[in-house]
């Protein structure tokens, strides 16, 4: 009987024992996490070599584009091969600049070439245009798993993060795409934004203090952070739920509330910071900022979105 015991132990240990709970089993929240080991990734064939002309001709495009010479830059990509990725890529871009429909038959056309990252990216901010972030949310993670170094499209995700109020999802993601390029400063900005939001005014000012950030910047940053407030305010009075903590909300007392006398305080006061620095110069030396919370009352109207700039790229 002992032996049979040991021979019945022994079996379970080999077979893992299927019935038992698994104690290191993933949870379903992890299961789609891009870090797990193991997890295979798809990857994108590598692209051919542009001619010269091509690459020239694509260069000036993007210049135009930076320009603002949008039409000029779709007129000069007409120059180029029709079949060619950076082709679509850049025509693509410039179309949805200018909200042409055409733009999004071309990003699903680059999903099928070395360009792959490119068309999830560019679907990705078509839907934030359109307002829909939870499928910007399924695009942007797509294009990040091609390519997981490119500062642009994580600070994109980021910024789809903010808006749907993943505050945590979005600190990572913005100061991924930082660490990734510290030279491109709109990921600094958007993590600014995103901490003054939190009302972390300590944080602000030391982000301000270790990137150099002028007070112009910072002031930038704050008036997204109060504008994202209005939107939660708003968003809580349309629909009665919080977009951070995602509970209903008692909309009937909001809205019997009597407006705020001009100048008086109130609980649901909007606090707003004002950054004074002595000399923007000389924060790299000194390293010290000022930060002062003052509470004003404001009214809350609706703010259209998105919030905070996608980036172009």
């Amino acid at each position: 009987m002992k032996q049979t015991l040991v021979l019945i132990a022994t079996a379970c240990l080999m077979s893992g024992c299927a019935s038992l709970p698994a104690q290191n089993a993933h949870s379903n929240d992890n299961d789609d996490s891009p870090y797990l080991i193991g997890m295979e990734r798809p990857t994108a064939p590598a692209c051919e070599s542009l001619s010269r002309e091509h690459e020239l001709a694509v260069s000036y495009s993007r210049e135009m584009v930076s320009a603002g010479k949008l039409h000029a830059a779709l007129a000069n990509l007409e120059r180029l091969p029709p079949e060619l990725p950076a082709a679509r890529a850049g025509k693509a871009q410039v179309l949805r600049l200018l909200k042409r429909p055409e733009a999004e038959t071309l990003y699903r056309d680059l999903l099928e070439t070395c360009l792959v990252a490119e068309g999830y990216h560019g679907l990705a901010q078509m839907a934030v245009q359109q307002g829909d972030n939870q499928a910007a949310l399924q695009y942007m993670r797509q294009a990040i798993i091609f390519e997981p170094t490119n500062e642009a499209m994580r600070n994109d995700l980021g910024v789809i993060y903010m808006n749907l109020r993943h505050l945590d999802e979005a600190r990572f993601e913005l100061l991924t795409a930082a660490e990734l390029n510290e030279s491109n400063q709109r990921a600094l900005l958007n993590l600014l934004a995103l901490t003054l939001y939190q009302d972390n005014f300590n944080g602000a000012a030391r982000l301000t203090s270790r990137y150099q950030l002028s007070s112009k910047q910072y002031q930038s940053a704050l008036a997204k952070a109060k504008a994202m407030r209005q939107q939660d305010q708003s968003s809580v009075v349309e629909a009665g739920i919080d977009p951070v903590s995602k509970r209903k909300v008692d909309v009937a007392s909001i809205k019997q509330q009597p407006p705020p006398a001009k100048g008086v305080p109130t609980s649901g006061a909007i606090y707003r910071s004002d950054y004074t620095a002595r000399n923007d110069s000389n924060i790299a030396k000194e390293g010290v900022t000022t930060v002062r919370r003052v509470q004003g009352v404001q009214r809350v109207d609706t703010v259209a979105q998105p919030i905070v700039p996608i980036s172009i790229r």
